[in-house]
């Protein structure tokens, strides 16, 4: 759960998803390579929760048509409502790509943000697009506040008016830079910046020394191993990071799914199911033998 000490208030029961991405190849002549890519990786579906998506542009070299294609549809998408509760976070060290994207995010309108590293912390990535200084300033209260305010907490933090809080949030909601977390009318409606929450989900990762690149002291699918290692030689990256990644996309994806079978089985627990969860334990056992069975017949001359 995520608490913020800022306003003892408990605003999501859940972390905000981090999806971290990058093109799987490193030259993009053809914007129309870089489409399929994104079309294949962001499939328009709405997800149930809250999520960042991170588009590391470090180490790809993108035409401007290629970039152009890469990141205005699915800002626009995002902006529509296409991905449910999403904020797009751009990486790169790069100036001019850098520039490039925040001039994308004035002229079609968007609202993203932009970091010049993937290792900097989410809460210092800088927002762009359509914003005035006004606005700018009231994002800069809710980020420095843990990411999560009322309206009237702005309007304590600005001495301002309540009612010109409230104008000034549902501005930023409108515009795609913070979400709205319905709540009752005795605790307010809660307004969430989610690049900062994000933070605690990106905490959340195992860092790169937890897993040496040159040793594996824990136990993976030969197949997985193989191709962590064959992906991270093709784009020159630490087999723990490509891991890493894997593993954050892989939650990320499956979210609803596990949170369902987590529900289910504190459900069986709770009601002492014993046959149910012998079922439960059974069939994830049969699934796993028979991956087994198949890396068996695979390495069987």
């Amino acid at each position: 759960m995520l608490w913020l000490d800022t306003e003892e208030m408990n605003v999501l029961d859940h972390p905000v998803a981090l999806r971290p991405w990058r093109p799987p190849t490193a030259v993009y002549p053809d914007r129309h390579q870089i489409a399929r890519a994104r079309n294949e990786d962001f499939p328009p579906t709405a997800s149930q929760g809250e999520q960042v998506f991170m588009i590391n542009l470090e180490g790809a070299f993108l035409s401007p048509g290629a970039l152009v294609e890469m990141i205005v549809p699915l800002a626009q998408a995002i902006r529509n409502g296409a991905y449910g509760a999403t904020a797009l976070l751009v990486v790169t060290s790069d100036q001019s790509t850098l520039e490039f994207v925040e001039a994308l995010a004035s002229r079609h309108d968007l609202s993203l943000f932009i970091s010049s590293s993937p290792d900097k912390p989410l809460s210092d990535a800088r927002p762009v697009g359509g914003l005035t200084a006004t606005e700018l300033e009231t994002l800069s209260l809710v980020r420095r506040s843990g990411g999560a305010v009322t309206s009237s907490r702005v309007a304590d933090l600005a001495g301002i008016e309540p009612n010109a809080a409230v104008n000034r949030v549902t501005g930023l909601v409108r515009k795609g830079y913070l979400h709205r977390v319905s709540r009752s009318r005795t605790e307010g409606d809660a307004f969430v910046e989610l690049v900062s929450v994000a933070e605690t989900a990106a905490a959340a990762v195992p860092p790169t020394s937890a897993v040496q690149s040159s040793q594996w002291d824990f136990t993976i699918p030969e197949d997985v191993r193989d191709g962590v290692l064959l992906l991270a030689e093709m784009q020159g990256a630490k087999p723990a990071d490509v891991l890493a990644r894997a593993w954050g996309e892989f939650l990320a994806r499956h979210r609803e799914l596990l949170d369902t079978e987590s529900k289910e089985v504190g459900r069986m627990v709770r009601e002492g199911d014993a046959a149910g969860l012998a079922a439960y334990a059974s069939r994830y056992a049969r699934e796993r033998a028979k991956r087994a069975s198949a890396r068996t017949k695979r390495q069987l001359p």
